[in-house]
């Protein structure tokens, strides 16, 4: 991944980026072993030791970042043009739950939350270097600077803090290696001192509860204000 960057900037290659709601990735580690040609050596590595590589699979959690063909065809193009070494990275965001787990109870059909970051995911690394603040709400405003120059600023409103995950995505047979930028909504306040000082416990944390929501579902209800 550092090589294929480096050959980048070195080369001064003109950049793509790829934005999607969602990515329907698949597990990692069988990929990453399929595109670098390992996986029949990784194979009988674990049979002589007494494994199958099937159930070693089954361990990493599937990335809940999609559920359709949309999250599916926006992984296939990452996948793609790492292949073909084209310099593309993805852009998309880091939900907590992005999908759902289902059951039949009494013949009908449940749905639960599928909370895929339960344990660490190996194969992301978090970037809490690369975080901007992004503002909700508030107005434009006109000023004069100093220089008697006319400028607008944003004033009000709130402030979420974004903050970068990345994936990497391995080409097939091909040591190009793109990748995938996830973005974490953070609160820019995590407490509220004053408001727990007085007892009001549950606005003290409600920035963070606000913040956490941007990122927490795939697709929310739409049938309310909130959800929209």
């Amino acid at each position: 991944f550092n090589d294929t960057n480096a050959w980048y900037t070195e080369k001064d290659v003109k950049r793509a980026y790829y934005l999607s709601a969602e990515y329907l990735l698949g597990r990692a580690f069988q990929n990453a072993l399929c595109n670098l040609d390992l996986e029949p050596a990784f194979k009988d590595a674990l049979m002589g030791l007494g494994f199958k590589m099937e159930e070693l699979f089954e361990f990493e959690a599937d990335p809940g970042l999609g559920n359709g063909g949309l999250g599916r065809l926006a992984a296939c193009f990452l996948d793609s043009m790492a292949t073909l070494s084209l310099p593309c990275w993805g852009y998309g965001i880091r939900y907590s739950y992005g999908i759902f787990k289902q059951h039949i109870a009494q013949g009908w059909q449940v749905e639960k939350p599928d909370y895929w970051l339960a344990k660490p995911v190996p194969w992301e690394v978090p970037r809490p270097d690369i975080t901007y603040p992004v503002r909700f709400g508030g107005t434009v405003e006109d000023y004069t600077d100093e220089q008697g120059a006319w400028r607008q600023r944003w004033v009000g409103g709130e402030i979420i803090q974004a903050m970068a995950y990345d994936n990497m995505i391995p080409g097939f047979d091909t040591y190009n290696t793109n990748n995938l930028r996830l973005w974490r909504a953070l609160p820019a306040e995590e407490f509220n001192f004053d408001d727990f000082n007085e007892s009001r416990y549950s606005e003290a944390i409600e920035a963070r509860r606000r913040a956490e929501d941007l990122s927490a579902v795939l697709y929310p209800n739409d049938d309310k204000w909130e959800g929209k």
